[in-house]
């Protein structure tokens, strides 16, 4: 267990990451033009909890009539003290994104596929566009 006195002067420390769940089919067709018409999407769920956030990052890559390929990595942060726990979201996305990223390369990296890498993303916009669609869907 950590003791919060040792964390006072970090903003961020990642207790745990893992991913909880991954699932990939393919039809085992040759593929090798896997970039073009690769859809890819991203989702994010988190909840705050005093002084930790956790995190739950979704990864759908798909490519029609080829392979399907789902992730879910979570990743449980650590607040320092005095530090505003909703500000440092990004910051943890940030650190457990380039995880994902490597995961999709690595489990795209099969025979008869071109490996999938997914570029870096900008943290900040991805989360408003993601605040944008669930404001949308409230309404």
């Amino acid at each position: 267990m950590i003791n919060q006195n040792e964390i006072k002067s970090t903003a961020l420390r990642n207790l745990n990451m893992y991913f909880e769940d991954i699932y990939f089919q393919s039809n085992g067709k040759n593929i090798k033009d896997v970039p073009k018409g690769v859809n890819i999407g991203f989702k994010e769920i988190h909840k705050y909890e005093e002084n930790k956030i956790s995190i739950k990052l979704y990864c759908k890559v798909e490519k029609k009539n080829s392979f399907e390929l789902n992730l879910c990595l979570v990743g449980i942060f650590l607040v320092g003290e005095n530090f505003p726990t909703d500000k440092l979201l990004p910051n943890a996305i940030a650190i457990m994104f380039p995880y994902l990223r490597s995961q999709v390369t690595l489990m795209t990296t099969q025979p008869n596929i071109v490996p999938i890498i997914i570029p870096p993303i900008n943290i900040n916009s991805f989360l408003k566009r993601q605040q944008e669609k669930f404001d949308k869907n409230k309404n």
